[in-house]
């Protein structure tokens, strides 16, 4: 075990802490995987001997006239040996590689290269066990580190486990029930749920806790005295994947405990009860206590909107079954700030047509496209019999344009088609005088808006009776709330984040009701309906947690879009599309604002 210097905060930044433990850690880790080799490359060197040996023994007994002698016996049995060690070995690297280890033998020095100011990108098991273990040897051993080091390694420990928290947190808010946590994130946060457990690290919880009251102020006495700006520091996101790590395993049962920690199936049925029992035992003689303790200094620093933060400031970790394929990283370079001055139009454009000439319909990057409704399975003319879908129909309306901006610094625009810079007037100042649907997304910090034209010679339309004439007419005519019921939408997403995959499910969502809507309606000239997930109201600040981490780590999505509108009566049915359409590979990074309307 490495030692960790006798140094205080005063002497060195809180960065230069964390890689300091990074350091120490990733020595040790990967001079344990050293020796464990070792001892694997002896034991297989042992058994190769061994078995070559007696293998060689036994053929020379049973076959006499091979006259197999002594010293072919002895370089048999050393062949086997050579074999072996080399099997072991080949094991050993493929090992260290796995867990993030270039060399066992280089030390720290080039794994910390790889993970300095960020995290493995799957935190194995292994990892998480080793880590803990060395933590609570250091944290245990009286004068082994000071006060602000004690801290420093607490930290780096619980961020260890930061991408498994996040995990369990989308997994506990994708339904509104709480959803059904995985085995297998549970099972990579049990060494944490363990190790705070431990006296010495529920004492240092308690001070991480405390310096973190103490640092942004500790005399909150009301829940919206808080601060609520300021990025997400690291302190925070530690506390906040210790209280999550409690909150999930807190949770299990005393049976679907006892079975995680045997390494069992938590929803399988055959518990006996000698099962039951041993884990009532096992649960009661825990530091149920501590945990408690924690939970409870923590809950009064951080605020669940902060935990929320902190979880979804760190890039989402994919897993194999997550997607099929993931998106191209491609330039690994932050977004960079476009100020409003980089979007003044030149050559007579005004910044809409410029966008949209940037933004085009088209099947390369970075571009959008009509997509077929026939792809979507939509209610039948038998739903409210039988509960049959069947694909769609043509589409009602013909998407003419799809705007993606980045939000400027006078916030987002509610109802673009008042605002000169958007589409609705660019379309109407380019000569067209059909009646626009508008679909405004607010998705911080980008604006999308999407523009579809209504035919007056579409066949659906002039016959009066139909039923997408019907639900047409209902849905113009019904006020704000009877729209929310009304309005559908069916995302999907072909390459981008796992998150964002797992929740963009292929199935209609009456997308008012998830989230903040309005309409407005100026008869024979457009409606336009505006959707903020900003509002963390019906959704919950979900839907706004979900897309600031979604866009803070990714700049291209391939994703697809239907709009309808729900078939409530008989005489609607069968359900059609309004549009489809598929966006791919959109650059954020080339979004630019609206221009300001006084400027």
């Amino acid at each position: 075990m490495v030692a960790m210097p006798q140094r205080g905060l005063d002497e060195v930044t809180a960065a230069a802490m964390s890689s300091e433990v990074l350091r120490s850690f990733e020595e040790d880790f990967a001079w344990h995987l050293h020796r464990e080799g070792q001892m694997l490359r002896i034991s297989a060197a042992v058994l190769g001997f061994a078995g070559a040996g007696a293998l060689t023994f036994l053929g020379s007994a049973a076959l006499p006239f091979l006259s197999i002698g002594p010293l072919k016996v002895a370089l048999t049995s050393a062949f086997g040996a050579l074999g072996g060690s080399h099997w072991a070995g080949r094991q050993s690297e493929l090992e260290t590689r796995r867990q993030g280890v270039a060399k066992s033998w280089e030390a720290g020095a080039n794994a910390l290269v790889a993970i300095a100011g960020s995290f493995p990108p799957r935190p194995t098991i292994r990892r998480l066990k080793r880590i803990v273990k060395w933590a609570h040897r250091l944290l245990a051993r009286p004068g082994a580190l000071a006060g602000d080091w004690r801290l420093a390694v607490f930290i780096e420990v619980a961020c260890a486990f930061a991408p498994w928290a996040q995990r369990v947190y989308f997994e506990r808010h994708r339904s509104k029930s709480g959803g059904t946590l995985r085995y297998q994130s549970l099972l990579h946060l049990l060494p944490l749920y363990r190790f705070l457990q431990r006296s010495a690290a529920a004492q240092v919880a308690q001070e991480l806790c405390s310096s973190l009251a103490a640092r942004r102020g500790s005399g909150w006495e009301e829940e919206d005295e808080r601060p609520r700006t300021g990025p997400p520091e690291r302190r925070c996101l530690a506390l906040a994947t210790v209280l999550q790590t409690i909150a999930a395993l807190e949770t299990l049962d005393d049976v679907a405990y006892d079975r995680l920690t045997r390494g069992l199936d938590l929803h399988k049925d055959g518990s006996s009860w000698f099962s039951w029992m041993r884990s009532m035992k096992r649960r009661n003689a825990l530091g149920r206590r501590q945990l408690q303790n924690i939970m409870r200094a923590g809950r009064a620093v951080l605020r669940p909107m902060e935990i929320r933060d902190s979880l979804t400031s760190i890039p989402p970790m994919v897993l194999p079954g997550d997607a099929e394929e993931e998106e191209d990283s491609g330039d690994e370079d932050a977004l960079e700030f476009v100020s409003i001055t980089n979007s003044v139009p030149g050559d007579g454009e005004s910044g809409y047509e410029q966008r949209r000439n940037d933004f085009r319909q088209g099947t390369g990057e970075h571009s959008w496209s009509l997509h077929d409704p026939f792809n979507y399975k939509l209610r039948s003319a038998s739903y409210f019999t039988d509960g049959s879908k069947m694909p769609s129909g043509a589409a009602m309306l013909e998407l003419l344009d799809i705007d993606i901006v980045r939000i400027g610094g006078l916030g987002p625009v509610f109802e673009s088609a008042k605002h000169p810079d958007f589409s609705f007037q660019g379309l109407r100042r380019a000569g067209e005088r059909r009646f626009l649907w508008i679909w405004n997304f607010v998705m911080p910090p980008y604006q999308t808006i999407l523009t579809a034209a209504l035919d007056p010679a579409a066949p659906w339309l002039e016959d009066e009776n139909s039923p997408q004439a019907l639900v047409w007419r209902r849905f113009l005519e019904a006020d704000a709330e009877e729209r929310k019921a009304k309005l559908k939408a069916i995302f999907s997403v072909e390459v981008g984040p796992w998150v964002l995959k797992k929740i963009a499910i292929k199935k209609p969502t009456l997308i008012g009701k998830k989230m903040s809507m309005a309409s407005h309606h100026v008869p024979n000239d457009y409606i336009e309906i505006t959707l903020d997930v900003t509002n963390g109201g019906q959704g919950g600040g979900y839907e706004e947690m979900v897309t600031g981490m979604v866009l803070r780590h990714v700049k291209s999505l391939e994703c697809g879009l239907c709009c309808l509108l729900e078939a409530t009566e008989q005489d609607e049915l069968p359900e059609c599309a309004l549009f489809a359409c598929r966006v791919s590979h959109a650059d954020f990074g080339k979004m630019t604002p609206p221009a300001d309307p006084e400027a």
